[in-house]
């Protein structure tokens, strides 16, 4: 929407693991430079400023991740604090013409409005309520944009970026199948005094949205682009003629890498153009939209003048017009934040059967259903029906021996329904295939600690607070393991960094975990320190820790740690 370009053209294929170049070419950068006040109210951390979609923006009101026991979580506002901070930021005084982007996140899942029946009504009742909630509070922005005396030259669009598969066809939520469920989505725009009448019937797509919103102020992005300004292309359909004609015979690009990140399933490219949609699968794919069963049938074999036809348009909208793909999109990730992806699921490998090739070649409808059993699988478990959700992820783990994601998700239920020895298995089977998974890690280290295999603890637990410096519960093992060993100055330095963790979660689990170190842990370690020669050595180390920069829970640590060099004069 704010680039003008396809995906293969302005680099960011998924969330997270790319970030816009500042290269980039945006509306807000171009309104920005002609005067324009520049504003975004986002809902989702997953448009966090260091995406690179604050470019342009000289107010980017976005939210962090938050800090939870082991990792960085995604993090979101609801539909109503998005609308009360729109309303501030439209009262705030500005002679110069403004451009504010909203951005909503409430029907994703799970499903959770305010209203919304309980979960047994089924997804796409929860879905639709969540609609419902966010609709109310568009709805109140857009009362007060009627309300402001700028209004009768207000421009405004409302799009989505996706839909929601709901089960309808295969897919139950969204990004992994590009079926149409999740690709067709409301596209609106409102001209001054409301004068644009109709529907469009050209094909269009959110790429659209900015060279349409740019063509309103009276500017035009400076180099080429993919999108079309969808009111030139209003009035050209009522006009009709070859300019219509044209239109209507436009192809669109869709993709999905979702599933190539996270599983390493094949690349979903393709172009839908007329009636008929083309995708770039293991094998081609092509539909005819026009009937019932449109995206049940594959026609690739059947028609296979149409399947060459649509991939040379595909092969046509990556080249025309020739525009150079931006380059450093994907950046070089922290180990915290590669930390926080390999434990929602990216970085995980799905190599059973394939030959692990750049493009992958594991058919995504084909193995959808193992994401599906998967997540039916840890449902089960949070419902205490263990015995039927270990048996699936059985299922899992045979069905692809070299996937170790299925095999770190076996041990973890193993070690909820208390069967330890085939956690452990199942941990070390995952580690076989991937040495750097921080769950199997910390899980291994928990297990072989219980067993009294302290060398083995240390081990695993030291690799996993290597691979994520932040995770909680690794230091809370590994320090009853130091503590253990006697080995008083590392109980130190480990209740320094939980507490540090703690000040970052802010919550009340922090806030738990903090007095247990304050109240209990740092007391217990300078009585087990009253009679050592090292004492004073030991204490004054613990202290160089914590900087001037500590939160309120590490500062208490510093008090009683002066307290204890005092005494220890």
């Amino acid at each position: 929407m704010m680039t003008g370009l396809f995906p293969f053209a302005h680099g960011v294929r998924d969330n997270d693991l790319y970030r816009l170049s500042p290269k980039a070419t945006t509306v807000a950068a171009l309104l920005r430079e002609g005067g324009w006040r520049t504003e975004a109210v986002v809902a989702s951390t997953v448009l966090r400023a260091t995406s690179g979609l604050d470019l342009g923006f000289e107010k980017y009101d976005d939210l962090r991740l938050r800090r939870a026991r082991n990792l960085a979580v995604e993090a979101e506002r609801p539909a109503n604090e998005i609308t009360d901070r729109a309303l501030a930021r439209l009262a705030v005084a500005d002679p110069r013409p403004w451009f504010l982007w909203l951005h909503y996140f409430d029907p994703h899942s799970p499903y959770a409005a305010p209203d919304a029946p309980p979960p047994s009504a089924g997804r796409r009742a929860t879905y639709e309520a969540e609609v419902r909630f966010m609709d109310r509070e568009v709805g109140r922005v857009l009362a007060a944009l009627r309300a402001r005396p700028d209004f009768a030259r207000t421009w405004i669009v409302v799009a989505a970026d996706h839909g929601e598969g709901l089960g309808l066809q295969q897919e139950l939520t969204h990004a992994f199948l590009c079926e149409e469920g999740t690709l067709r989505v409301p596209l609106f725009v409102r001209g001054p005094g409301g004068a644009l009448r109709g529907r469009l019937e050209m094909p269009a797509s959110t790429v659209d949205v900015g060279v349409t919103l740019l063509a309103a102020a009276g500017r035009t992005f400076p180099a080429p682009v993919h999108g079309r300004d969808l009111v030139a292309a209003f009035a050209a359909q009522q006009r009709g003629g070859s300019d219509a004609d044209a239109q209507a015979e436009r192809a669109l690009w869709f993709e999905s890498w979702a599933g190539y990140h996270q599983f390493r399933w094949a690349r979903l490219e393709g172009v839908v153009a007329g009636r008929f949609k083309f995708v770039k699968n293991v094998a081609d794919e092509l539909f005819d939209l026009a009937l019932p069963d449109g995206e049940r049938k594959n026609l690739a074999t059947e028609r296979p003048e149409v399947a060459r036809a649509l991939a040379a348009r595909l092969d046509h909208v990556r080249g025309d017009p020739p525009i150079p793909p931006l380059d450093a999109a994907a950046p070089d990730l922290d180990p915290a934040e590669a930390a926080r992806l390999r434990e929602i699921g990216y970085f995980g490998r799905m190599v059973g059967e394939d030959d692990e090739r750049e493009r992958g070649t594991l058919d995504p409808r084909v193995h959808y259903s193992s994401y599906v059993n998967l997540d039916l699988a840890t449902t089960l478990a949070k419902q205490g029906r263990y015995d039927e959700g270990l048996a699936l992820l059985r299922k899992l783990c045979d069905d692809y021996p070299k996937n170790p994601s299925f095999r770190e998700f076996l041990g973890r239920v193993c070690v909820e329904a208390r069967r330890p020895a085939e956690a452990e298995q199942a941990f070390e089977g995952a580690l076989a295939l991937d040495a750097d998974l921080v769950t199997a890690s910390f899980y291994l280290g928990a297990l072989r600690r219980s067993a009294g295999d302290a060398a083995g603890a240390r081990r695993h637990l030291e690799h996993a607070l290597a691979l994520a410096p932040g995770h909680l519960e690794a230091l809370l093992q590994l320090r009853a393991v130091h503590d253990e060993a006697k080995e008083f100055s590392a109980v130190l330095a480990d209740c320094v960094a939980i507490l540090a963790i703690c000040d970052e979660m802010g919550d009340d689990d922090g806030a738990k975990l903090a007095a247990n170190t304050l109240d209990e842990w740092l007391p217990g370690v300078c009585a087990k320190l009253a009679s050592s020669p090292e004492r004073r050595t030991i204490l004054a180390e613990a202290r160089t820790r914590i900087g001037a920069d500590a939160g309120p829970l590490a500062r208490r640590a510093a008090e009683r740690l002066d307290a204890e060099l005092a005494r220890a004069h």
